[in-house]
């Protein structure tokens, strides 16, 4: 929350009468980035400001992902040992399936969205793609290992005193 804060989004819009506003990316909040020019239009032309709709976008993503890490640590009773193991391979797997990158790279990619976005996607794909993928493979291979964890206790024999 405190980096959503600290580098909010910024954009342009002209200083007379009209709809355009252009991303122009994440910046320091104390250091307001300077307009650029568009279309043959000076940079004279722009004044640059917050752009709010995005920042209370991004607070509210990074909301719901901590909601959904503290209902899922507080309904999940699960061995930690299992999970960890889980979401280290989790890491390691492909992102689209089969050839993709891991989503490890994701990751990576997606810490360094706001300081690399150039206002066409969007900081918050990223960290979208790369959570997502980071989900729902750790609960699939957590659920694979908890499974054979299962038979492996199932099928072994008990020994007796």
């Amino acid at each position: 929350m405190l980096l959503v804060g600290i580098f909010p989004p910024w954009q342009q819009q002209y200083k007379h009468e009209s709809p355009y506003r252009g991303q122009i990316g994440h910046h320091l909040i104390w250091r307001q980035p300077q307009p650029r020019e568009v279309d043959n239009s000076p940079a004279e032309q722009f004044s640059v400001e917050v752009n709010i709709g995005m920042l209370l976008t991004q607070i509210a993503i990074v909301i719901a992902m901590t909601a959904i890490m503290v209902v899922h640590k507080r309904l999940v009773s699960a061995d930690p040992k299992l999970l960890l193991i889980s979401l280290l391979l989790a890491l390691c797997l492909p992102v689209p399936p089969p050839d993709g990158i891991p989503v490890v790279a994701l990751i990576g990619f997606a810490l360094a969205s706001p300081f690399m976005d150039t206002g066409h996607v969007g900081p918050w794909f990223m960290p979208v793609i790369a959570g997502g993928s980071l989900a729902i493979y750790s609960t699939i291979v957590y659920l694979f290992a908890n499974g054979v964890a299962w038979l492996a206790r199932r099928h072994t024999p008990t020994s007796s005193p």
